[in-house]
């Protein structure tokens, strides 16, 4: 009977590790969203010049 108890506060313990891993996900977005701006103008300028690239070809 003991036993059973430890094990399972083991798997209680080893769930809320994972849960503690999962908390820096928020914090990722927030860099994503952080560096977005930069991300979008970049993609801006690539994209007009793939498109004026498109256009010389005749594409």
């Amino acid at each position: 009977m003991t036993g059973n108890r430890l094990s399972r506060s083991g798997l209680r313990r080893h769930h809320q590790a994972r849960h503690t891993d999962s908390i820096g996900y928020p914090e990722f977005i927030q860099v994503v969203f952080l560096l977005m701006p930069d991300f979008s103008m970049a993609f801006e300028v690539w994209f007009v010049k793939f498109i004026n690239d498109v256009k010389l070809r005749g594409g």
